[in-house]
């Protein structure tokens, strides 16, 4: 593989035909090297924000300032829609948040996500936090659930006067699921709210922090590992990686116009590289996007896992 962003370039061009518009970046940990395509490109991450809001909350757990061990009675103003088991949860169960962030990672949580946003302070702290660690192009838009109501209110204004509790009992306000995608689909093209901006880079930037020693305490970083190790959802990144490989990662989505994935790759040998693949505007099959990941991964690992079996 020759280390420039032509390779990057012409083998998404290959893949993509002009099915979705991308944001990349690949980094090798041992060199900091890195191949790009649209790196440094503000793009809606979705739920791959979630990476940075845990290393947040691991951080001021290990720093004393949340106590992850405290319960959360789960009540119907903290259910939220979307992808989750917390929501499916009858009225008065209960989850630790230290749970909580496990979920928020491993299936994308949404309820989960919104009570470890809530233990840290809200969005705003959050923000601040990034900044503080030098991963400031990373923004939090809102909570779960005040995305999910920006789509209702798309949809119907009559959800503008809607709290949680009435957003998730009475979901969004149209039935018919032609007239819901098309609905969706403006939501996204016309740009109206992302769940949380960043570059390729950033995120990419954040992985490292994570998997490299870093301002970062130890035991956070060992933690962030585990729990992204852990993740369920394996149709991008993993799906044509040999078992000898380790992958920690994080999805994120607006079906089918979104699909994201970013997180680090560890060979058999022990080098590493980091890598977020950000996407939009995709109107092809679902599936389309998914693969297009999966295969720029697998190219990249074959090359990746050559050039250290050299050395």
């Amino acid at each position: 593989m020759e280390n420039n962003d032509l390779w990057l370039s012409e083998n998404l061009q290959n893949l993509n035909r002009g099915s979705s518009e991308w944001a990349i970046c690949f980094t090798d940990l041992q060199t900091n090297k890195s191949l790009k395509f649209n790196a440094d490109l503000q793009m809606d991450t979705m739920s791959v924000v979630k990476i940075a809001i845990l290393v947040c909350f691991l951080t001021l757990s290990f720093e004393k300032e949340i106590d992850p061990n405290r319960r959360i009675q789960i009540k119907l103003a903290n259910k939220r829609l979307g992808t989750g088991v917390l929501a499916l949860l009858e009225e008065g169960a209960e989850v630790s948040l230290s749970d909580a962030a496990n979920l928020m990672i491993t299936v994308s949580d949404n309820t989960a996500t919104d009570l470890i946003i809530e233990s840290i302070g809200g969005v705003a702290v959050i923000n601040r936090w990034f900044s503080t660690i030098g991963i400031g192009e990373i923004q939090l838009s809102g909570t779960s659930f005040d995305w999910f109501k920006a789509l209702a209110v798309f949809m119907d204004k009559k959800c503008e006067s809607y709290g949680p509790e009435e957003l998730f009992k009475n979901g969004y306000p149209i039935n018919d699921k032609q007239e819901l995608l098309l609905a969706r689909k403006q939501f996204h093209f016309q740009g109206k709210q992302a769940f949380s901006l960043a570059s390729a880079e950033a995120i990419t930037k954040l992985l490292q922090l994570i998997k490299l020693p870093s301002l970062l305490h130890s035991a956070v970083r060992n933690q962030a590992l585990q729990i992204l190790g852990n993740q369920i959802y394996k149709s991008r990144i993993p799906r044509y990686l040999p078992n000898s490989a380790n992958v920690y990662h994080k999805t994120g989505d607006f079906t089918p116009f979104i699909a994201n994935d970013a997180g680090i790759v560890e060979i058999k040998t022990g080098e590493c590289f980091a890598m977020c693949m950000l996407s939009k505007a995709n109107q092809l099959p679902w599936g389309y996007s998914e693969e297009i990941i999966s295969q720029m991964t697998s190219m990249y690992f074959q090359n990746f896992t050559e050039l250290y079996s050299r050395s």
